[in-house]
């Protein structure tokens, strides 16, 4: 589960350790280290990971946007390593492997950072790359991977080829993500799989409109997301994570000079797409408790309201060992 989704307040870690256990859920990621403890104190992130160790929940956490020619978008991470982003990496690494956490999420920016003409996109990806080739290997000294999601920014092409760039880089797959650049999901997984370290779960429905598609975000099984085949093709080591979008974002690929910013999509996945994509979706999106608990029953957990405590489902599952 990711904390902003659990059913609940869940002001502290015993909160929400309580509701990812009555959600079914064995993993738990949190916005930060500092949401564990504000000044990264060893004492309380140790205590952390021992109530979580308790709770049977493995934590993990959001580091943040790591872009150098978009600092603005790093600069709380960046304050954490007195003004270096690198030296931030690093000690965010030390704290997490304090707090029992092997993996930290990141990005590399938003979606409106890839038709920025000021600082076109490849060359983001060029810097990011080169950084995160740096970044990996410090975050490694702590035994602490780098997990780069697929966000709406990054094409599933971009992302393998940052992984290669930076060896030891690993993706968390939102297949949700890649339809807002033209991605079939289903394709889409077939190609990074086997660099993936989480899975991210939700779903959409696409509507057509005048400029192209609308992205609607719908409860898990209701959208135009393979699940069926994609949890098909993971393996036991693949963290699955439920992950309820906020944002319902245009596709506007009949806009003049918008196919030039997302040169990977191709005639056979828009082909895909508008098999699925329909006249008119919902006028209003199912409500993030309904989403929450269609996903969890659609993961092999129930919803939150049915689940007696100390159960668990499918929700989520160890990561085991490194992929390769």
């Amino acid at each position: 589960m990711i904390l902003r989704d659990l059913p609940g307040e869940n002001r502290d870690l015993a909160d929400a350790l309580s509701a990812t256990t009555r959600a079914g859920a064995s993993r738990l990621q949190v916005p930060s280290l500092t949401w564990l403890s504000e000044a990264l104190d060893p004492g309380e992130l140790i205590r952390a990971g021992a109530d979580a160790a308790t709770a049977g929940v493995e934590l993990t956490a959001t580091l943040g946007v790591v872009n150098p020619r978009r600092p603005e978008r790093s600069a709380a991470l960046a304050e954490l390593g007195e003004g270096s982003l690198l030296s931030g990496v690093g000690r965010v690494a030390r704290a997490a492997r304090l707090a029992g956490i092997d993996a930290l999420h990141i990005t590399v920016g938003a979606l409106d950072d890839r038709t920025d003409t000021e600082v076109p996109f490849g060359e983001q990806l060029a810097s990011a790359g080169r950084f995160l080739a740096e970044a990996v290997t410090v975050a490694a000294e702590s035994g602490v991977r780098l997990v780069l999601k697929t966000h709406e920014e990054m094409s599933s092409h971009e992302a393998v080829a940052l992984t290669d760039v930076a060896p030891g880089l690993l993706l968390g797959f939102s297949p949700v993500n890649l339809l807002v650049g033209l991605e079939d999901p289903v394709v889409a997984a077939r190609r990074v799989l086997n660099v993936t370290h989480t899975l991210f779960v939700d779903d959409a429905a696409l509507e057509r409109t005048d400029r192209g598609f609308a992205r609607h975000l719908v409860p898990v099984g209701t959208g135009v997301v393979d699940w069926k085949t994609i949890l098909g093709l993971v393996t036991a080591s693949c963290a699955i994570t439920l992950d309820l979008h906020r944002a319902a974002f245009d596709v506007p690929f009949l806009d003049d000079g918008w196919l030039s910013y997302e040169p990977h999509a191709s005639v056979p996945e828009l082909l895909a797409l508008s098999r699925v994509a329909v006249p008119s979706a919902p006028q209003t999106d199912a409500s993030p408790r309904e989403r929450f608990a269609r996903g969890a029953a659609a993961l092999g957990g129930r919803p939150v309201q049915d689940q007696t405590p100390g159960e668990r489902g499918v929700l989520a599952v160890d990561t085991g060992e490194p992929e390769s």
